[in-house]
């Protein structure tokens, strides 16, 4: 259909969505509940006049993620918000395989204080967070970070509040080794991977008794860590220090948010197939797109049969439809996303063509009503996130 072999042709397209949250594979592959999906926050920063301290700012994540207020202070002298798309913990990753790739997402970038010292950097939550948060740290190579965890009444909490993973290094511990590999990382080779410490350990002559992840003084490239620390962890403080050259820290929060999946039909009143072409792209309100976990637009090809589905953080998104050259265009649906399961109200689609050839009158509006939930491509989205700077 479309084009000049659909002139003459008197189609119309019925569009009917349901939603519903199903128990279809999250974001994280292993263990994430079913209907949850990944969520990464926005980072803001601005500059802090408080006393021994350089930057401040917080960590918004979506409402679907249901993690409180978080905010942060530190006193490492360079501090930024990249944006996740040169240096990210992909899907191969212990950690990507629970939060879903990080790339496009934006974390903090971290060095020491003035003068080389240690830097602090402290984040606290207004609340307790949900089960299944967690945090990486990364580019842990020729420096080391202590990590100290505590309650609400600012009590250190033990080493085992901190969930830490992959303590054996298995599988390795360097994100470099994913593919599609960060354009941050060079030639390799990819070996490097820190040391966990829960009860600390000597690092030259210095005994350090808190949490520690040391690496392995050679600058490299990918090392991390990564913990699914308890709820009842409030704050988090992060000592960084230099062990040789310039080094930077990498962090990464990440939530579970409850996730709906759109399914959807689009039709044709004689019964034809959907033409090659035609696609469903998820978009915010805004009209930006919303990403998949590998940090593209979540762009869903409607095959022959009409049926579509996409699985996204409970939010409120445009659904828009690219038809093939030649047809009409299918009105924007928004869809109010927000609980584990909602169904629309009946779709009147506007008069004359839709997926019709140009020009070619389709009759009056048809009255549509809402379809089942149907089978289709289900692709895990996160939220495409804005940020601040592109430095690995």
């Amino acid at each position: 259909m479309g084009g000049a072999a659909a002139l003459g042709a008197a189609l119309a397209v019925a569009l009917a969505v349901a939603l519903a949250v199903v128990s279809a594979p999250p974001a994280s592959a292993d263990s994430a509940p079913a209907g949850t999906i990944g969520s990464f926050p926005t980072w803001s920063i601005g500059t802090s006049g408080a006393p021994g301290e350089t930057f401040q700012g917080a960590a918004n994540f979506s409402p679907a993620a249901g993690f409180p207020a978080t905010t942060w202070v530190t006193n490492s002298v360079t501090t930024r918000v990249p944006t996740g798309d040169s240096a990210f913990l992909g899907s191969s990753t212990g950690f990507g395989q629970t939060f879903g790739s990080s790339r496009a997402q934006p974390y903090l970038y971290l060095s020491p204080a003035a003068s080389s010292a240690p830097s602090t950097t402290t984040i606290t939550f207004a609340g307790n967070p949900p089960a299944g948060w967690g945090f990486a740290v990364g580019d842990i190579d020729a420096d080391f970070v202590q990590i100290i965890p505590r309650d609400a009444g600012n009590a250190v909490l033990p080493a085992s509040a901190l969930g830490a993973q992959d303590t054996g290094g298995t599988p390795l511990l360097n994100y470099c080794n994913n593919t599609p590999k960060p354009s941050s990382c060079g030639a390799g080779p990819f070996t490097d991977a820190p040391q966990w410490f829960p009860t600390g350990t000597t690092v030259g002559s210095t005994n350090y008794p808190t949490p520690l992840v040391l690496g392995n003084v050679a600058d490299t490239s990918g090392a991390y860590d990564w913990f699914l620390p308890s709820s009842a962890v409030r704050s988090l403080t992060f000592i960084y220090h230099v062990q040789s050259g310039f080094p930077i820290m990498q962090l990464w929060l990440a939530a579970l948010a409850t996730a709906s999946t759109i399914s959807g039909s689009v039709e044709q009143a004689d019964g034809a197939p959907i033409p090659a072409g035609t696609d469903v792209d998820l978009e915010h309100s805004d009209g930006s797109p919303v990403a998949d976990i590998q940090g593209d637009p979540v762009v869903v090809p409607v095959p022959p049969s009409g049926d579509f589905s996409v699985q996204a953080e409970e939010a409120t998104y445009d659904l828009a439809f690219t038809v093939p050259p030649g047809d009409d265009p299918i009105p924007t649906e928004v869809v109010a996303a927000t609980t584990p399961t909602v169904t629309l109200a009946p779709v009147d689609l506007v008069a004359g063509p839709v997926l019709a050839a140009t020009g070619v009158d389709a009759g009056p509006p048809l009255a549509l009503g809402v379809l089942g939930i149907l089978a289709g491509l289900v692709l895990l989205a996160t939220r495409r996130r804005g940020a601040l700077g592109r430095t690995r």
